[in-house]
Order: C-alpha cells, then sequence, then structure tokens
C-alpha cells in the first residue's frame, strides 16, 4: 500500500514524537498521542477506445473486436478491483441490417466472460489489491448478417472500495 502524508501532517508527527534533553530539576513526562489516519482508494484507467466498430463482410467469420486497458489500483490489502464495462445504447447495424447482439471476453488476470447487454454494466475483470494490471476485453458480433460497420459505444468503470 501507498502512503501520502501531507507536509504539515509530517511535521506535526516530527514534533510531537521528537525530545528534549531533560532540564535539571524538572521530571520526565510521558506523553501518549493517538493519531488516526484514513487513506482513500484511487485507481487509473486507460483504454484505446471507448467506441466499438465492426466490420462485418459478405463471409461467415465471426466478427471480433478488442480494447485494450492499461488499469491502476491503490487501494487495501486484500480488496477487490473491479473492471465494468457498459453499453450505451445498442449495437448500431448498418442501414437495413438486422440488430445483433454481443459476447464479451476478458484476455489476462481476473478473467470474466459473458454477454453485454443494455441491462447495465458487466464485470470485465476482477482483480485482488493494488498494482497496475494490463489486458484486453474481446467483443464478439453475434447474428450480424447483414455486411457493413455496426457501431456501440462503450463504458468502462475501475473501482475499488
Amino acid at each position: 500500500m501507498y502512503l501520502y502524508a501531507s507536509p504539515f501532517i509530517a511535521a506535526t508527527v516530527v514534533s510531537l514524537l521528537g525530545t528534549q534533553a531533560p532540564m535539571p530539576g524538572r521530571a520526565d513526562t510521558t506523553v501518549t498521542v493517538t493519531m488516526r489516519a484514513v487513506f482513500n482508494s484511487h485507481t487509473s484507467l486507460r483504454v484505446s477506445s471507448s467506441q466499438l466498430r465492426f466490420e462485418v463482410p459478405d463471409t461467415l467469420a465471426t466478427p471480433r473486436a478488442f480494447i485494450e486497458f492499461s488499469a491502476a489500483a491503490r487501494t487495501y490489502t486484500g480488496a477487490q478491483v473491479v473492471l465494468t464495462v457498459e453499453a450505451v445504447g445498442s449495437v448500431q447495424p448498418p442501414a437495413g441490417g438486422p440488430s445483433a447482439d454481443l459476447v464479451v471476453g476478458y484476455e489476462g488476470e481476473g478473467e470474466n466472460a459473458g454477454t453485454l447487454s443494455e441491462a447495465g454494466p458487466h464485470v470485465a475483470g476482477r482483480w485482488t489489491g493494488s498494482g497496475v494490471r494490463q489486458g484486453r476485453v474481446m467483443f464478439t458480433l453475434l447474428g450480424a448478417t447483414a455486411p457493413g460497420t455496426y457501431l456501440l459505444p462503450l463504458k468502462f468503470v475501475l473501482s475499488a472500495p
């Protein structure tokens, strides 16, 4: 865990803990000081894109798209760090094309696959403790029968308690 104390706090602690030489004729005094420090979690997330773009050819190949990420978290020992992805709307098919569904996969530590829907966020990855994780989230477009470009805006969130 990374700790940060402001210069003011550090100077106060040093002055409280510092000792002076005993003065003749004075009794030594012992003082107990109790301090409480609260350190909050901190996260940082970078993603390669916030929009999925599938180019569907005239073939039967299943279209896939990848979003690379770098996730950093500073949190309590043993705390869960969670990466979620949420569809913002629905898959926009090319003109005249049918709608399609997405399946989400994850490549890296903390894998969690499933189906992405408009119902809410999907947990794409989960880790324990602080650190930097890198990987990529894989999206597979199912039911895309019309050739063309399919688009979907996404929202990624990295959270820690």
